[in-house]
């Protein structure tokens, strides 16, 4: 699930150390963008779109919202 890119790594470490807090596991992902290096913040993985629902749901009780994608298989 997508939630954000971004520059500085102490927001990033802040938003995965709250999705911890609430039990929804993330990855994070450097990648170069036309504004400079970026860090990409993703929830899962998870077992079914069931569960990303659920952990979207509990996101959004902190103030964070993403997006719900099926990945590539």
């Amino acid at each position: 699930m997508a939630i954000g890119a971004y520059r500085d790594v102490a927001n990033v470490k802040q938003l995965t150390g709250k999705l911890k807090q609430i039990g929804v596991p993330s990855l994070t992902e450097k990648f170069d963008s036309p504004q400079g290096a970026r860090t990409r913040v993703r929830a899962g993985p998870f077992k079914s779109r069931e569960a990303a629902a659920q952990a979207l749901a509990k996101m959004k009780k902190i103030g964070v919202d993403g997006s719900i994608k099926q990945s590539g298989k």
